[in-house]
């Protein structure tokens, strides 16, 4: 069997790689609340950093792996946009929480879901994509 195209190949593993990041996240978050005692806000920041190396490497090694950039640029980069993601997540659940009173598992679980898909675009269009132009 012949491996996927690199058109739909960057897309299946990018999912991939989500599902693993969402469910590392949520188990993170409900492992530290429920077991630890932890807040979920907490738990939840936690959550979304650990997160960060595993989705550095897998990306620039996996998910992307053709696009011939220096580590250390795309590093800086990816740092950048995810300190804006973070903050972004950590923002929209503290939100849907705390405004909205959802509860926190789902809070996690949609703001998790909507951040992967502009991630997706932002990281195979921009960060990850240069030198295939």
């Amino acid at each position: 069997m012949n491996p996927p195209s690199e058109r739909t190949g960057a897309p299946l593993r990018f999912v991939l790689l989500g599902a693993i990041s969402f469910t590392t996240n949520l188990c993170i978050t409900a492992g530290l609340h429920e077991l630890a005692g932890v807040s979920p806000d907490v738990s939840f920041a936690v959550g979304l950093a650990t997160v960060f190396a595993l989705n550095f490497a897998v990306m620039r090694w996996w998910v992307f792996p053709d696009s011939g950039l220096a580590m250390t640029r795309q590093l800086a980069g990816f740092a950048m946009t995810s300190a804006v993601f973070r903050g972004s997540e950590f923002l929209v659940f503290l939100l849907l929480r705390h405004v909205g009173g959802t509860y926190y598992l789902f809070a996690a679980g949609g703001t998790l879901c909507f951040s992967m898909i502009v991630k997706y675009f932002v990281y195979g269009s921009w960060l990850f994509a240069s030198a295939r132009r």
